[in-house]
């Protein structure tokens, strides 16, 4: 009966041996499985890494160009506010010139009008000389005349 029992026992510890080796070949396919999705997973790691690292050269790159861009914008506001100044001080000068040119006319219009003042008054004066000339002829027309009288005068008194 020892025997026997010890043999059941027997029986039973290979039964449960066989169920250990068949839980130990599942647990072992379970961890070669577990081992390939490592693996993949690994190389999925690292296609994830490559990716990124593309993606981080690319945003480097974008940085790069968004730092160029900034000098470039800020320099374009330099260009700008320059060119405001420029506008702004042609404005001014534009003002002043155009408060010089309508001072410049209204000196002409009153050098015009001066003129014409000046013009009506050498008018007046050469009407005034004309006349003056007329009498002095008259006056010296008359006198030869007096004097051609008074030479036929003195003949006929002779």
């Amino acid at each position: 009966t020892d025997l026997a029992e010890t043999r059941e026992a027997a029986s039973a510890l290979e039964r449960a041996l066989e169920e250990a080796q068949e839980s130990v070949a599942l647990l072992e396919a379970r961890v070669v499985e577990g081992d390939k999705e490592l693996l993949a997973a690994g190389e999925r790691l690292i296609e994830v890494g490559e990716v990124v690292a593309s993606k981080d050269a690319s945003v480097r790159a974008l940085e790069g160009r968004l730092a160029a861009a900034t000098l470039q914008n800020a320099d374009l506001l330099e260009v700008d506010a320059g060119l405001r100044e420029l506008v702004e001080e042609g404005e001014n000068a534009k003002e002043a010139l155009e408060k010089r040119l309508d001072q410049v006319m209204a000196d002409c219009a009153s050098l015009e009008q001066a003129s014409a003042a000046e013009i009506q008054k050498v008018g007046r004066q050469e009407e005034e000389l004309r006349g003056g000339v007329e009498r002095e002829r008259g006056m010296a027309a008359a006198l030869h005349a007096s004097e051609t009288r008074v030479e036929e005068l003195e003949e006929t008194t002779k």
